[in-house]
């Protein structure tokens, strides 16, 4: 780039190399104005969403350890997409639901300052998914107690 590009380009634009060189070497911890929630990201969050992106992640991981121990007992998979992974390979099943989950974690997190639609901050959202997979887990954990124990008499 010549230096008249370089003093052209706005400095307010958003780039995912921005971005990205943000998360290395953060800057900001909060907008300068209220207007900004909606527009930037920013390049320092709350220490709150990393253990609440990590407990989404580990408790997906959980879910998939648990799915296929049902599976092992009889049990059937609900989710169509997860099904046709299953059914597919059991390596991939667990690679798609990892990746997909992890990814859907950092987005989400990178923009937990936003609101969804206008109306619900994506944070949010992000501790909505917290507790969807909460309750999951120890319904998992009841079905696996009640098959172990039926099996078992």
């Amino acid at each position: 780039m010549e230096l008249n590009e370089l003093v052209r380009t706005d400095r307010r634009t958003q780039t995912i190399s921005s971005i990205a060189y943000g998360a290395f070497n953060p800057r900001r911890r909060n907008n300068r104005r209220d207007e900004d929630d909606q527009v930037y990201v920013l390049d320092l969050h709350e220490s709150v969403l990393f253990y609440l992106g990590l407990s989404i992640v580990i408790m997906s991981t959980l879910d998939a350890f648990f799915t296929l121990n049902i599976l092992a007992y009889g049990g059937e998979e609900l989710n169509l997409a997860m099904k046709v992974l299953l059914d597919a390979d059991t390596e991939t099943f667990l690679l798609v639901k990892y990746w997909t989950t992890a990814c859907g974690v950092i987005l989400l997190i990178a923009m937990a300052r936003m609101r969804f639609m206008g109306v619900v901050r994506v944070k949010h959202i992000l501790q909505g998914i917290c507790g969807i997979y909460s309750c999951l887990i120890i319904y998992e954990l009841y079905l696996l107690v009640v098959e172990i124990s039926i099996l078992s008499v």
